[in-house]
C-alpha cells in the first residue's frame, strides 16, 4: 500500500476505545477484589481525545469511583501544547472533564502552576513522581513539596527508567529523599525526611469510592491498563495490581 494513502496510517479510534474498555471489564470481573485494584489509565493525558477521557470518567463512576491514572505535564513541550489546544492549563482542562478528583492519579506533574496545583490540592488528587525517569528524559523535578503542602497525596514511581536501569525501589527512594529534601534556598523550610520520602502521603487519605486507596503512598508504579501504542499484535496493556501496598502485575490471559 502507498504510503500516501490516508488508509495506511488509519486507526478505528472507536473500536479501539470501546476494545479498551472491554479489556478493563473484562480484567476487573477477573481480578478486582479487596486486596487487588484494577485501575483505568488512560496513557498520557495530552494524547488523549475529549471523548474519550469522558468514557474514562463515565466507567469510573460506573464502577464505583474506581482510581484513574495517567500521565500528565511531564516536559514543557506538553505544557505549551495543552495551552495551545485547550486554551487554559491542561489541570484545568481537566477539570472540565471532571477528571480533578479525590480518586485521580497524575503521573509526574512536572510543569504544574501554581493554580493547578492549589486546585490539585482542594480536590484531594495524588501524583505520582518518578525522580530517576525524570532525570532521564531531562524533563524537571516534580514539585513535590509544594504538592505536598497544598494538600495532594504523593506517591514514589519507577516508570520503568530507573537510574541504574534495574528497577531497584529502594534506590529510587533514596533518589526521592535525596531529590526532594529541599526546595528552596529559605533553609529554615524544613527538609524532607526518610521517613516522608517512604511515605510522602503522609496523614492524606485517597480513599476513593466502594475502594481503600490509603496504601497508594506505598506504591512503585501504578500502570494499570497504561497503553502504550500499538507496538505489538494487542495493546501493549499491563495490570497494575495492589497487595499490601505494592504493585504486581498480573499474568497475560
Amino acid at each position: 500500500m502507498a504510503l500516501g494513502n490516508p488508509a495506511f496510517v488509519f486507526h478505528d479510534k472507536e473500536a479501539l476505545a470501546t476494545s479498551y474498555f472491554r479489556l478493563f471489564d473484562e480484567l476487573y470481573e477477573t481480578y478486582n477484589n479487596t486486596e487487588t485494584r484494577i485501575l483505568l489509565a488512560p496513557c498520557w493525558a495530552h494524547g488523549a481525545s475529549e471523548a474519550f477521557l469522558r468514557r474514562v470518567r463515565d466507567k469510573a463512576d460506573e464502577r464505583g469511583g474506581v482510581m484513574i491514572h495517567m500521565h500528565l505535564l511531564q516536559s514543557p513541550v506538553q505544557k505549551a501544547y495543552g495551552l495551545r489546544r485547550h486554551g487554559k492549563p491542561t489541570v484545568f482542562w481537566l477539570d472540565d472533564l471532571d477528571l480533578v478528583e479525590r480518586n485521580v492519579v497524575y503521573g509526574h506533574a512536572i510543569h504544574v502552576t501554581e493554580p493547578e496545583i492549589e486546585l490539585m490540592g482542594r480536590r484531594k488528587v495524588s501524583i505520582t513522581s518518578h525522580p530517576s525517569c525524570s532525570f532521564h528524559m531531562r524533563n524537571g523535578i516534580t514539585p513535590v513539596v509544594p504538592l505536598r503542602a497544598s494538600g495532594v497525596n504523593v506517591a514514589m514511581g519507577l516508570d520503568d527508567k530507573t537510574i541504574n536501569d534495574d528497577e531497584d525501589a529502594v534506590m529510587e527512594l533514596r533518589m526521592m529523599h535525596k531529590l526532594h529534601r529541599l526546595h528552596t534556598f529559605d533553609l529554615a523550610t524544613p527538609a524532607l525526611s526518610a521517613y516522608e520520602a517512604l511515605e510522602p502521603g503522609g496523614a492524606a487519605d485517597a480513599t476513593a469510592g466502594a475502594g481503600d486507596y490509603r496504601n497508594l503512598s506505598l506504591q512503585l508504579h501504578v500502570t494499570s491498563l497504561h497503553c502504550s501504542g500499538l507496538r505489538s499484535r494487542r495493546f501493549k496493556c499491563f495490570a497494575a495490581a495492589y497487595s499490601s501496598g505494592l504493585m504486581k502485575r498480573l499474568p497475560s490471559t
